[in-house]
């Protein structure tokens, strides 16, 4: 690994300090930017595997310069960056805009860590800015499905995955993304390794395995020993990113992964899901880990544990039984929890101690120092304690607040009797800004309401955390189809063509919205939580806000709806035809085969031809994009870049009206261009430049034309 990653630093090119993704390489330069980002998350992980902080010295200039080359849109997200292969795994339906946020974000997480080994703390707070900003701005992407962008319709299973392994999504956001990870199969088998870390991560064992059942089994029961690298048999038959449930098993289901650089700590937290016994030995640079572990699930568990000398381990012990259960833990024979507390033993505490729990698990620190040493650890459903009365300690977090059958219990700590037999209902509210992270101590869910019938006295914590980022919506509609388009201050363009549209802001922070006139409507109020007239309005974001956009529809006659369209190139089926140019609907619209663009996007010329049937009068046409999906930047894809608009009475005989060069993204809102007063019963339009190609799609770079409707008018 380290002469490989040697030989990259190597062929770094100083000017444009862009780490080659394949080399040795004679040509230009190789770069997969999904895979780099992915590449520098992995320097990070190289280093708490082993240890070794003079790789980091090395590689950190490096991963800093690669992810500055990354910079940051208007609207808080990465702008696209391509590379020498736009590639982000194979297949199709992948959401460019989702997955390299998520791997950005991911990148510069461990870059700050890089940072903060290597003593470069200068370096910390430009990279927790741009950290940050991603976070918040990732946001605008949740639906209750997933986090998506307007480039796919359904939430792709790897942005969903690498969103939870960054760390960009919260744990109020698991139980959707569970939805989309257990249905949504596009992921490759190299994409595969991050869905199931990220349904191990949030505590899903059962579906993970679920899922490597189903995308594996082929694979496993084929006759070749090796796993190859497509699902159907294609391309290497022996491929090693192929592998991802080898780490599924020892990082997740065995639970062994280093706790710090080097494995001088390492955790054991065993997530068996449906399996009862298991071994697993890990080679870690200190000597072996081994674990041998069976379970009765909801009756009894036991783990035994070998480790290296002179090192700690952090044994996680599974929770048996609801809450309220008297859970008793033994090391060897020595009872260390039981009726709701812990009791290691005196004469074991340099040895042996209690570090706390959570949702899934009761924590032991074990120091470990003679390689030969065995540890038995085991948990059993003990018997009632039998009192007439239980004593429940109860512990409110910060950012939160528990109603005890119906009391609100602000934080702090409390004290209740309940009666044998009784039981008591919980419920967790989070505070505004706040998310709900679980109940640890004597009960263990992430469940806000909790009912429990103790069998031993017992301490239960509500755990509440802050959200990195407390964002307000501010939710726009207008009349369906409507090309009034509203401006942030930050110079982010909200289309309303669609009917609603929506934008996130910081909590508390003021931001003005500015309505643009379309060519079709006017501005003509705002109204509901803000009312104004002004096209201008400031608010602080406070609250989330409804607005409506009221408008003026001008008196215009479409000379284009319902003519005859002809084109040299189009696509007919279901979803595209030509004739979608002039039915009045921005549903069904045209589109181009894939086109071969030259380096400045030109094209050999596309003709759409419109025939009236007589004469028509007009002075402006209107081009309206492609608005259910987008291009990787968040705009409309394969607009036209450059087009000549002709005008003729015979349709034989064309001359030219007006030619547009270097038009500007439309980002969703209908773009008028002015023609002078025309009269004819054809019109021309020649398309000879394409911007970026929709970000859904699954083939190598499908540029398109692509338009819903066209428009020729004049006001009256």
């Amino acid at each position: 690994y380290q002469k490989g990653v040697a030989t990259m630093l190597a062929y770094t090119d100083p000017a444009t300090k862009v780490l080659q993704t394949v080399v040795p390489i004679r040509n230009d330069y190789f770069e997969l930017p999904m895979q780099q980002l992915a590449g520098v998350c992995g320097f990070w992980t190289y280093y708490m595997y082993t240890g070794d902080a003079e790789f980091i010295k090395e590689v950190y200039p490096y991963a800093k310069d690669y992810v500055g080359l990354w910079t940051l849109g208007s609207d808080g997200l990465v702008v696209h960056r391509g590379g020498s292969w736009d590639w982000a795994d194979w297949g199709s339906d992948f959401d460019m805009p989702t997955l390299e946020n998520a791997w950005y974000y991911k990148a510069l997480q461990c870059v700050i860590d890089m940072a903060r080994l290597t003593g470069n703390e200068a370096d910390i707070e430009e990279l927790e800015q741009k950290a940050e900003t991603v976070y918040a701005a990732y946001q605008t992407f949740w639906t209750e499905e997933g986090y998506k962008s307007a480039s796919v319709r359904v939430p792709d299973d790897r942005s969903n995955a690498v969103a939870v392994l960054a760390g960009l999504a919260d744990p109020d956001k698991y139980e959707g993304i569970r939805g989309n990870l257990t249905t949504v199969m596009h992921a490759s088998p190299y994409m595969e390794r991050y869905v199931l870390d990220a349904l191990c991560e949030m505590g899903y064992m059962e579906d993970a395995q679920q899922r490597i059942r189903t995308r594996y089994k082929e694979m496993v029961e084929y006759d070749y020993s090796t796993l190859w690298e497509f699902w159907d048999h294609g391309g290497t038959l022996n491929h090693a990113w192929s592998g991802g449930p080898l780490l599924t098993m020892s990082q997740y289901m065995a639970g062994i992964e280093p706790a710090e650089a080097g494995y001088t700590k390492f955790s054991v937290k065993p997530m068996l899901g449906d399996l009862t016994s298991l071994e697993c030995t890990v080679p870690s640079v200190r000597g072996y880990i081994t674990v041998n572990i069976s379970a009765e699930p909801g009756k009894e568990f036991s783990l035994s544990l070998k480790a290296p000398a002179n090192t700690e381990a952090i044994v996680g012990i599974p929770r048996l039984g609801p809450a309220g259960s008297n859970l008793q833990i033994k090391y060897h024979d020595a009872v260390i929890y039981e009726n709701g507390a812990d009791c290691v033993p005196e004469q074991m505490s340099e040895t042996l101690s209690f570090s706390g729990s959570d949702d899934q698990y009761l924590y032991y620190v074990l120091k470990n120092r003679d390689a030969d040493a065995a540890h038995a650890f085991s948990a059993t459903l003990a018997d009632a304690q039998g009192c007439s009365a239980y004593t429940v300690r109860l512990e409110v977090g910060a950012n939160g607040a528990v109603f005890w059958n119906g009391e609100r219990l602000e934080s702090g700590s409390y004290e209740k009797t309940v009666q044998n037999g009784e039981e008591f209902r919980l419920e967790a509210a989070a505070g505004d800004g706040a998310y709900f992270c679980g109940w640890s101590g004597a009960a263990g869910t992430r469940e806000a309401v909790l009912s429990v019938r103790p069998q031993c006295d017992m301490t239960l914590r509500a755990e509440f955390s802050e959200k990195q980022n407390v964002l307000r919506t501010v939710t726009f509609s207008a009349e369906a189809e409507c090309d009034v388009a509203i401006l942030t201050d930050s110079g982010t363009e909200i289309a309303l063509a669609q009917g609603t549209n929506k934008v996130f802001v910081k909590d508390g922070e003021t931001v003005t919205f500015t309505a643009r006139d379309g060519f079709l409507h006017r501005f003509a109020s705002y109204q509901g939580d803000v009312s104004s007239l002004d096209n201008q309005i400031t608010v602080t974001a406070d609250r989330d806000l409804e607005i409506r956009i009221e408008t003026k529809k001008l008196d215009v006659e479409n000379v284009a709806l319902g003519a005859a369209v002809f084109a040299e190139n189009s696509l007919e089926n279901n979803d595209w035809s030509v004739s979608g140019l002039t039915d009045g609907s921005l549903k069904k619209g045209y589109t181009t085969n894939v086109l071969q663009p030259d380096p400045e996007g030109r094209i050999s010329p596309v003709s759409v031809t419109l025939d009236f049937g007589e004469e028509k009068a007009f002075s402006h046409i209107a081009l309206a994009p492609r608005t259910e999906v987008s291009d990787a930047n968040g705009g409309s894809p394969n607009y036209p870049t450059e087009f000549t608009v002709s005008v003729s009475d015979d349709g034989r005989n064309f001359t030219e009206v007006v030619t547009i060069e270097d038009s500007e993204n439309p980002m969703g809102v209908t773009q008028g261009y002015e023609l002078g007063p025309q009269r004819a019963a054809y019109v021309r339009i020649d398309f000879t430049g394409t911007g970026t190609f929709a970000a859904d799609e699954g083939v190598a770079d499908p540029y398109r034309i692509q338009l819903m409707e066209i428009y020729l008018y004049h006001v009256k």
